[in-house]
């Protein structure tokens, strides 16, 4: 999505740029008469040429003042925002210079802001957020609130742009409620496309809408048509992500027209619309409209000495997935090829593009190429700090490997790209929650503040009055009264707002534990419906074919024996016994005895498959009955194949069923193998107990699962059962037991804990049997 930009803050220069006879104003009074009339004979050969903004604000540079150079340093700075990052950093850093030396504050406070957006464009997340908080500083120390909310739509962006909304949507609300109190229109407006693009990156699309027009509506109203083009193509695209292509046409259509006649001024952003166009009539089906003007945004690419390498690579990828729809993969590869070739910072925008070039190569079944730019993208998202990013790259690389063959690094990537996926998708969804949850509580808060301070505001007038009234007449006793009277009701009216926050605070902890709750039972699902997915079809891809080894080797076997027995029934008696017979015998029994040994090797290949498809079949989840020491048995199995020298000894009884998830259960069982070797221990018993409760004589099992390891403090055993609680360091998640605990409450049951440092420890499982 289309974001808007910085406004000049100095209207005064704005209005140099548009008006000659303002510039020969000034510059008779800065410069003398014939720098004046210079000036104004540039103007008018701009009128008639049709320059650009950026082209007049260079020709007024030329003329102007250390202070005034300093303003139009910061113009150009933001002019060259999404034309040149390059020029435009380059104007940043001697504007800063400058207004250092002239200890300029104001115009430091600028470029450094400047700065922080550029950071922002290039990826520096981080350091977009450091520099916005400097100028935040630097605009509150010279009490501008035009800065400061600038400052505060800044640290917006950069907390957006790291996926961070909770963060991004506050910041975006103190700029607003400032940009709206000084009637800021131009920064109220872009400050409503930004929480427009917040609601859009979390998926609700209809909020993003309604920001947006109101945004649009707010941009009519301000002079510079350029920005109103951009709102235009802001709206129209997210009419296009609705499905609504036919609305989107009408948006782009109405931008267009408007860069159209805005000449020059407007021209190096007519890339934009060419995209906008073309990929729209592209929705729409529109394939020989959108090759036309996917071919006109190639060719607009560069305008005289302004060049524009955003526009470049968005109509270069338009133009690649209109020859990409047309069935012309050629041609797609050649242009999303340009796309990688042009001088850029690594984003997100590439990662993209690598993407679609893998899809082709994968389609095409060219497995060499389809890795190669596999490993690009990795590569390229690896210098970002852009988890989606690096989610992408890693299922295309697991994509790209799985094509090539290369089984092993399919699955290394494959698990890099589920971890990032729990932390987008499953960890993402209670933290998408919470933000709501969070901002709900942050707007009502806010009109419950501005509804107390009218209130307040309100209030002291009338103290004020009063107080001058009952002077005014020297009744000393009244005024004492009223104020006293005034004192107590606002009193009581500040202790209800803190009683009725304190109960909105205790509401907030209440919601935050269950979203803790929440956001863990969602990490184990998704966690075990991924892995059972990826394990069942792993093991199909080795089980077939190690059946057709098997198979072979009994047949080799069969026919080792036939070949025998032929060779024997051509000799005669005296033969069977000679030093040749007798040594070819002995050959072959010692091909039998080999092929016996891999028959037995594929043998125990095909009983490990069985185990693992058993234990992943019930990842699945689904509640039905089994035998709880067979399924203790296969998960023992699972364990084994990991921890071959710990001793377990399994002692359940064999007529115990149990009903529910028993892929959960399986996971409850095999997380406390684990956390006991992970413990030290070198040795696990496991025992059953049958209990009757009652008088409806409801049959529970006690699970005892006991290890030698090291045991564990009493502090430790009280905090074991909480989320997020951990004792292995980092890298662990430290929802283990949590969730154990969690399922096993579920089927009804409980999970204890018996531990004593130096001696070992052992978990109580409890569970219904079948029938409870």
């Amino acid at each position: 999505m289309i974001r808007i930009i910085t406004v000049p803050t100095m209207w005064l220069y704005r209005l140099l740029v548009r008006w000659g006879f303002v510039l020969t104003a000034l510059l008779a009074i800065i410069g003398g008469r014939s720098l004046a009339q210079e000036a104004k004979s540039t103007e008018k050969g701009a009128e008639v040429s049709g320059l650009s903004v950026i082209d007049s604000l260079e020709a007024v540079l030329t003329v102007s003042g250390e202070k005034q150079r300093v303003v139009i340093l910061n113009e150009l700075t933001v002019e060259h925002f999404y034309v040149s990052l390059e020029k435009s950093g380059a104007f940043q850093r001697e504007a800063l210079a400058l207004a250092q030396k002239l200890q300029d504050r104001h115009g430091i406070a600028v470029a450094v802001i400047n700065g922080a957006f550029l950071a922002r464009l290039s990826g520096s997340y981080q350091v977009a957020i450091e520099r916005s908080s400097e100028a935040l500083a630097l605009f509150r120390q010279m009490e501008d609130k035009r800065g400061i909310a600038r400052a505060l739509y800044n640290l917006g962006l950069a907390h957006q742009s790291r996926g961070d909304y909770l963060q991004s949507r506050s910041y975006y609300l103190q700029s607003l409620a400032i940009s709206e109190a000084i009637g800021d229109i131009f920064q109220t407006a872009r400050t409503l496309n930004a929480i427009s693009e917040d609601y859009f990156g979390q998926g609700d699309i209809e909020k993003a809408l309604d920001y947006a027009l109101r945004s649009l509506e707010l941009h009519r109203k301000y002079p510079d048509r350029r920005w109103l083009a951009l709102q235009l193509d802001n709206v129209g695209y997210l009419c296009e992500y609705h499905k609504e292509p036919e609305k989107a046409l009408n948006f782009y259509t109405e931008a267009y027209n408007i860069l159209t006649a805005l000449g020059a001024k407007g021209q190096h952003r007519l890339a934009n619309s060419y995209k906008n166009l073309a990929n729209v009539n592209r929705a729409l089906k529109r394939y020989d409209e959108a090759l036309r003007w996917a071919l006109l945004g190639v060719q607009i690419g560069v305008y005289e000495k302004h060049e524009s390498l955003n526009g470049e690579r968005g109509n270069y990828k338009a133009l690649a997935d209109v020859y990409d729809a047309l069935g012309n993969t050629d041609a797609a590869l050649e242009w999303n090829k340009r796309i990688l070739a042009l001088p850029s910072v690594p984003s997100p925008y590439n990662v993209g593009v690598c993407r679609a070039i893998v899809q082709i190569y994968i389609k095409r079944g060219d497995c060499a190429h389809a890795k190669e730019y596999a490993t690009k993208g990795w590569e390229l998202a690896a210098h970002l700090d852009n988890p989606k990013a690096l989610e992408s790259a890693a299922m295309q690389m697991a994509q790209a490997m799985s094509v090539c063959g290369n089984f092993a690094e399919a699955y290394k990537y494959q698990v890099r790209y589920m971890a990032l996926h729990d932390s987008l998708t499953s960890v993402e969804k209670t933290k998408q929650i919470a933000r709501l949850q969070a901002m709900y509580e942050l707007e009502r808060q806010r009109e419950e503040n501005e509804r107390l301070r009218k209130e307040n505001t309100v209030q002291e007038s009338v103290i004020t009055r009063q107080t001058i009234a009952v002077i005014g007449i020297a009744v000393l006793l009244g005024v004492a009264l009223v104020l006293a009277l005034l004192f107590y009701r606002t009193d009581a009216r500040r202790k209800r707002v803190n009683a009725q926050l304190q109960d909105a605070n205790t509401e907030l902890d209440a919601a935050l534990q269950d979203l803790k709750e929440t956001q863990a039972r969602l990490v184990q699902s998704e966690r075990m419906n991924t892995t059972g997915m990826l394990a069942a079809g792993v093991m199909h891809e080795i089980n077939n074919p190690n059946a057709a080894v098997i198979a072979a080797l009994y047949d080799a076997q069969n026919r080792v024996q036939r070949l025998t027995e032929y060779f024997l029934s051509l000799l005669d008696e005296a033969s069977k016994s000679s030093k040749k017979a007798v040594h070819f015998m002995k050959l072959t029994d010692d091909v039998r005895h080999t092929l016996d040994i891999a028959a037995k090797g594929a043998e125990r290949i095909r009983h490990i498959v069985s185990n693992l498809q058993h234990f992943s079949k019930h990842q699945r989840s689904g509640s039905y009955t089994s035998s709880l020491s067979s399924e203790l048995a296969a998960t023992v199995e699972i364990f084994r194949y990991q921890f071959k020298d710990i001793a377990i000894t399994l002692d359940v009884a064999s007529g115990v069923m149990i009903t529910g998830n028993i892929g959960e259960l399986n996971q409850v069982f095999l997380n406390l193998l684990v956390n006991a070797a992970q413990a030290g221990a070198t040795a696990i018993n496991i025992t059953s107990k049958s209990t009757v409760e009652g008088a409806a004589e409801t049959r529970r099992v006690e699970l005892r699962i006991s290890d030698n390891g090291r045991g564990m403090t009493e502090e430790v055993q009280a905090h074991i059962f909480e989320p997020f609680f951990s004792t292995k360091g980092g890298g662990n998640s430290g929802l283990g037991l949590s969730i154990s605990k969690q399922i096993l409450e579920r089927h009804g049951g409980d999970l204890r804990v018996e531990s004593e440092v130096g001696t070992g420890t052992m978990f109580i499982v409890e569970l219904f049997e079948s029938g409870n």
